[in-house]
């Protein structure tokens, strides 16, 4: 499977899902889908939150500063998908951008100490991701499910 056939549609409609659920509440954070496949790690998480939030939203008046300011006060609720689409798989694992990325979504905190990130990846895809997904805070919650697009909640 493809990564259009799989965990793009998923994430899409999680966003589409969280944004209009009945229970949302209003000062909510904003979920905003982005791709991994183009990042590099070297910037860190913010920055490129910053970069796809303006490049999704700026023909909607969404200015870099605007940008900066939501993903500052941890405004938005990122859906970060294609981490199993950043390398090849015969890089080593040292260089892979997958393991530098983890460990910036690890280090991604809010002054409370907590930063919800929802992120995508096909189970193969996971599979191929060496054994770095290193928690620094106890509190970070991780789950895995083998959800497909039909079984999303609308």
């Amino acid at each position: 499977m493809s990564a259009t056939q799989g965990e793009a549609p998923l994430a899409i409609e999680l966003v589409l899902g969280l944004l209009i659920h009945p229970d949302r509440i209003p000062n909510e954070r904003v979920p905003v889908r982005c791709s991994l496949a183009g990042w590099d790690p070297a910037l860190s998480l913010q920055t490129f939150l910053v970069e796809q939030i303006h490049e999704q939203f700026r023909s909607q008046g969404i200015t870099r500063r605007d940008a900066q300011h939501l993903v500052d006060r941890h405004q938005v609720l990122p859906v970060l998908d294609g981490l199993d689409e950043m390398d090849v798989a015969t890089a080593p694992a040292a260089r892979r951008r997958a393991v530098r990325a983890l460990k910036q979504l690890n280090a991604y905190q809010a002054p409370t100490g907590s930063a919800p990130v929802i992120l995508t990846l096909s189970c193969s895809g996971f599979r191929g991701v060496p054994d770095v997904w290193v928690c620094y805070d106890p509190g970070v919650r991780r789950t895995t499910s083998n959800a497909s697009t039909t079984q999303v909640p609308r």
